[in-house]
């Protein structure tokens, strides 16, 4: 009954110390956007225009916390 535990014990234990190692992650280039001008924006009211404001702006954190991601796998 001991030999029974013990041998459905151990590989149960030797499994439990498997330890990952992250891998680095590459760095995407960032996409290449065609800048907006003021004059192109002066047909939009000012709420469709703090719309897309809030849209560029958002973008750019989402970039900037992808790339936070991705550099903290990277070895220091």
């Amino acid at each position: 009954m001991r030999l029974m535990k013990l041998l459905l014990i151990v590989p149960f234990l030797i499994s439990c110390t498997t330890v990952y190692k992250p891998i680095q992650l590459p760095m995407p280039e960032r996409p290449a956007y065609q800048r907006i001008r003021n004059h192109d924006l002066i047909c939009l009211d000012d709420s469709s225009y703090s719309i897309v404001a809030g849209h560029v702006v958002g973008l750019r954190m989402y970039v900037e916390r992808l790339e936070a991601v991705i550099k903290s796998t990277w070895n220091k």
